[in-house]
Parts: C-alpha cells; sequence; structure tokens
C-alpha cells in the first residue's frame, strides 16, 4: 500500500464510522464522496468490514492498525538491505566482463584516473596473478599502513606460484616496517632488493603493466601492448642485477649507500646542511632528509658523537 499520511476525508470518514460504531459501505462513500478514502482506510486496517455483514464497515483500533503496518514495513526494509548486501557479490562476475570488454574496446593503452577506479583494477589483476609481479617503488619511505594493506595480497600471489619481485630506494631499509614485511614475504619465496636510485613507479602483472600517468599517480596507464610490456619487464630485470638484498646474508652486513656514507663524512668535518648540499649537487631537502635518516640510525644528532660511532663502525676510515 501507498505509504503517507491520512488525508482530511480520510480522517473524517474514520471518526464518522466510529461514532456511529457499524456503517454501510454505500453511506460512507456517499458521505465523503471518495472511494479511494474508503479503500485505502480498509487496506490500512482502519476500518473493517463486519464478516456477518459484507455491506457494512466498522472501526478499528488505530494503535493495532499502526503496529501492523509498522510491522510489515519493517519486513521490507529487512528483506531490501538483505538485498543490498549482496550486490556487491551478485554482480562481482559482471563487473570482471565488463572491465575485460572495456579493455578490449579501450586497446591495448588506457588511462585510468581517480584512486578508486585505479585501485579497482589493480586489485582485480593482482587476484587473478598467476606468472609475476614485479613492482618498482621510488619513494624515500614505505608507510607501515601500506605495508599491512598489501603483505595479504602480495603472500597471496607467492602462493600461487607467481614471480613477485620488488625493488626499493636504500633508504626503506632502514625502516622497521618495512624490514618486518620483507621478512614476512621473503621467508614465503619473494625477492626483494634496492637500489640508490629507481625510476618511476611501476607495476608488471602477468602481461600488464601499469605506471603513473604524467607522473601522477592519481592517474595510471594501463598498457597490455607485447612489445611494451616486454621493454618495461627487459628493464626491471636489468635494474634487478644492479640492486642489493634488502635482507643482507647471514654474517653480512647491509650495505651502506655511497651517498649517505659522504653525508656522514661531511657532517663528521662539520659542514652544514647547505655546504653538504653544495659540494654534492643536491637539494637542501634532500640533504635534510638524509641527515634524518642518520641521526634515526644512529640515535644522535650531535656531529661530535656521530664521529665517534663511526669511528666505531668504520675504524680504517669512511673511503
Amino acid at each position: 500500500m501507498e505509504r503517507r499520511d491520512l488525508t482530511p476525508r480520510e480522517e473524517a470518514l474514520y471518526r464518522l464510522v466510529l461514532e456511529q460504531g457499524q456503517m454501510p459501505v454505500a453511506d460512507a462513500t456517499q458521505l465523503v464522496g471518495d472511494k479511494d478514502a474508503l479503500a485505502y482506510l480498509l487496506e490500512f486496517g482502519l476500518l473493517a468490514v463486519d464478516p456477518e455483514f459484507p455491506d457494512v464497515v466498522a472501526a478499528g483500533d488505530p494503535e493495532l492498525a499502526a503496529a501492523r503496518q509498522s510491522s510489515r514495513v519493517l519486513k521490507e526494509v529487512v528483506r531490501d538491505l538483505l538485498w543490498v548486501s549482496r550486490l556487491p557479490q551478485s554482480t562481482a562476475s559482471l563487473t570482471k566482463q565488463y572491465i575485460r570488454a572495456q579493455e578490449s574496446q579501450s586497446g591495448a593503452i588506457e588511462v585510468v584516473t581517480g584512486t578508486p577506479a585505479i585501485d579497482q583494477r589493480l586489485s582485480m589483476l593482482l587476484e587473478s596473478c598467476q606468472e609475476r609481479m614485479l613492482t618498482i617503488h621510488p619513494e624515500a619511505t614505505r608507510p607501515s599502513a601500506t605495508l599491512q594493506s598489501v603483505i595479504g595480497r602480495d603472500l597471496d600471489a607467492v602462493r600461487r606460484g607467481a614471480d613477485v619481485r620488488m625493488l626499493y630506494l636504500t633508504p626503506v631499509r632502514r625502516q622497521s616496517a618495512a624490514q618486518a614485511y620483507v621478512e614476512a614475504v621473503t621467508a614465503a619465496g619473494a625477492g626483494v632488493r634496492t637500489l640508490a636510485h629507481l625510476p618511476q613507479r611501476q607495476f608488471v602483472i602477468d602481461d600488464t603493466v601499469i605506471i603513473p600517468y604524467n607522473g601522477d599517480i592519481s592517474g595510471a596507464v594501463f598498457i597490455q601492448d607485447p612489445s611494451t610490456v616486454t621493454a618495461l619487464a627487459r628493464i626491471f630485470e636489468v635494474l634487478w642485477q644492479l640492486g642489493e638484498d634488502f635482507m643482507p646474508r647471514p654474517g653480512q652486513e647491509a650495505p651502506i649507500d655511497k651517498t649517505l656514507l659522504t653525508v656522514m663524512r661531511m657532517l663528521v668535518d662539520g659542514m652544514s646542511t647547505r655546504q653538504i648540499a653544495r659540494n654534492l649537487q643536491l637539494s637542501e631537502r634532500m640533504v635534510t632528509r638524509i641527515r634524518a635518516e642518520i641521526n634515526e640510525e644512529y640515535g644522535t644528532d650531535s656531529a661530535i658523537r656521530l664521529g665517534w660511532l663511526l669511528h666505531e663502525r668504520f675504524p680504517n676510515g669512511i673511503n
């Protein structure tokens, strides 16, 4: 039935029937001049037909009628909520077909904008990843929340037998969250190496490459052109051969970036951030970040204290 408030005519008709106790249907319709008003009150439960006299209506309890309508509506709401909760699962296969159709229609190169759309496409590729997942992360840090959100996904790819390898910047190896993540994925069979410099962010997932659109991570280019995919995968392999294992082998100390060592030596020599930046042709912001990494690793921001610590670690001097 229609969900609405009672009209003035419907209320008037109910009061007339209530005052008289009973009323013939014909009289009720004639008094109000509206057949729909009588039909609505009967459907609502405010009026009821006398079983012994079908042509006569009587007034019902408004509270009972309202309770019955409320119960009916609540049942419909629960049914609708259950239906809504099933929608994502019931349309999942159609979503996959839609994306495949979009890919076939858009060609070998497609630009996707917006984080939600990119995440959806990337998640679907990773869920079906069977052969390889080669990733390059040129960020100086890997946030703990990010690593926690992807570790399950990456482990699943390893367990499916995919070749999972990642390249990080050297400073990332000093982050405790990254160390815990790498320890978990390498124990499962993944490979993680580091380099002092890396090109742009890149994913090679089976036969698809994903790179930022014009250097902006809010947009992504999904490439399925075989020649391009092969070329970018080969670039990854070259970088991989140049990289150092993230987790050092037993008895082997983790390598230290040459720039980091040079900055250490200059700090001990008393140079300022501006002097170091000028001598190494780096930005002051970059030198400040490197100094922060040194302070965190050695637990001191004192050049004198740093000098003593470095002398203990490198008794023959920093070359």
